[in-house]
């Protein structure tokens, strides 16, 4: 029996995640542009969760509501 395949698959994890983590990054970053800029849809689930404040204030629910003034 022959197997083919690569011989030291471990070395190859890290280029893997560099480059899932970066597609992770471009699809993330397409999602919240436009042609004209950034779009602050504020109720979608993924803008809501990632930003931390919008406008001078805290929107991201893990900051205190004590320094809601940025």
């Amino acid at each position: 029996m022959t197997i083919i395949g690569e011989s030291n698959l471990p070395s190859l994890l890290p280029l893997n995640a560099s480059d899932l983590y970066a597609r992770n990054v471009a699809a993330f970053l397409t999602h919240l542009a436009t042609k004209d800029g950034f779009k602050w849809e504020m109720e979608e689930e993924i803008t809501k969760g990632s930003l931390i404040t919008h406008k001078g204030q805290a929107v991201n629910p893990s900051v205190s509501t004590v320094n809601s003034k940025v």
